[in-house]
C-alpha cells in the first residue's frame, strides 16, 4: 500500500515535470512570436514614415518643376538656357519617377506584413490561450500533488505506526517462544545433587518443587547433547523413553546424553537430572 501510494506520487511529478516543461516551451514559442511581432511593426512603422518623407519629397520636387516650367513660361529667348531647364525638369522628373517607385514598392511590403502580422496576432492570441488553460492545469496538478504527497505522508507514518505494532508483536512473540524453549538442566553425583536440595536424601527423586537457580539454563532447541564422562548414568526426571538416548563408546563408561526429539523430551519436565556415578 505504502509503495502504491508512492509509486502513484512519483507518477503525478512526473506529469507535472512534462507539463512545466511544455509551459517553458509555450512562454518561449510566445516570448519568440512577440519578438517577430514587434520587429515586423517596427519595420512596417518605418516603411511608413518613409514613404511619409518620399511624399514630401515628391512635393518639393514638383514645386521646383513648377519653379522652372515658370521660368519657361516666361518666354526664356536664350535657347541655351531653354535646354538647360528643360534638362533639369527631366532629371527632377526622374527623381520624381523613382520615388515613386520606391514608394509603391514600400507600399507592397507594408500590405504583405499586413498578413503576417494578422497570423502572428492569432498566434499570440492562441499561445496567451494555451498559457492560461496550461498554467491552470499545472495549479490544479500542484494540487493534486500536495494532496497526494500529504496522503502519502499520512499513509507512510500509518504503515510505519503499523510496521513498530507488529514489530513490537514479533519481539513479544519470539520472547515468548524463546521462553517457551527455555529448560534447565544439572548433571552430578548423587551426594552432591542430595546436598544442594536437588533430589531427595535416598537421591532417587526430586526434592519437591525445583529450584531453578541451581540448574544451568538452556535454550533446548540448541543444546541436544550433554557429556557424561562417568562409568554410570541415570535419569532422576521422568521423560519420553523414545525421545533420549545415552551413548556409550565402551562397556564400561557412558560417554554422553542425547535428546533426539527435543519437543517430546521437554514435554514431560522441563528440568533434566542425571545422576553419575
Amino acid at each position: 500500500m505504502k509503495q502504491s501510494f508512492i509509486y502513484l506520487f512519483l507518477i503525478s511529478l512526473s506529469i507535472l515535470f512534462s507539463c512545466t516543461e511544455k509551459f517553458e516551451k509555450q512562454i518561449s514559442d510566445l516570448s519568440k512570436t512577440r519578438d517577430s511581432l514587434q520587429t515586423i511593426v517596427k519595420e512596417r512603422e518605418d516603411l511608413l514614415a518613409a514613404n511619409e518623407l518620399i511624399i514630401k519629397e515628391i512635393q518639393a520636387t514638383l514645386d521646383t518643376i513648377a519653379g522652372k516650367e515658370q521660368i519657361l513660361s516666361d518666354n526664356v529667348e536664350n535657347a541655351q538656357i531653354k535646354d538647360k531647364i528643360l534638362s533639369e525638369i527631366n532629371k527632377l522628373q526622374g527623381k520624381i519617377d523613382q520615388y515613386k517607385k520606391q514608394y509603391q514598392s514600400n507600399l507592397g511590403r507594408i500590405s504583405g506584413m499586413k498578413s503576417e502580422i494578422s497570423q502572428l496576432k492569432r498566434t499570440v492570441v492562441d499561445l496567451n490561450n494555451e498559457i492560461t488553460n496550461k498554467n491552470t492545469e499545472i495549479q490544479n496538478l500542484k494540487t493534486e500533488n500536495g494532496q497526494l504527497k500529504d496522503k502519502t505522508i499520512k499513509q507512510a507514518q500509518s504503515l510505519d505506526s503499523m510496521a513498530k505494532v507488529v514489530k513490537q508483536r514479533e519481539s513479544v512473540i519470539q520472547d515468548k517462544e524463546a521462553e517457551m524453549r527455555i529448560a534447565y538442566y544439572v548433571i552430578g553425583t548423587k551426594k552432591d545433587l542430595v546436598a544442594k536440595g536437588i533430589l531427595n536424601k535416598n537421591g532417587k527423586q526430586l526434592n519437591g518443587k525445583p529450584d531453578s537457580k541451581l540448574f544451568t539454563q538452556i535454550d533446548y532447541s540448541k543444546n541436544t547433547s550433554f557429556p557424561i564422562q562417568a562409568k554410570q548414568a541415570i535419569l532422576i526426571t521422568p521423560h519420553n523413553k523414545d525421545s533420549y538416548e545415552f551413548f556409550s563408546a565402551s562397556a564400561t563408561k557412558t560417554d554422553s546424553f542425547h535428546i533426539v526429539k527435543p519437543k517430546d523430551f521437554w514435554s514431560a519436565s522441563k528440568y533434566l537430572v542425571i545422576v553419575v556415578k
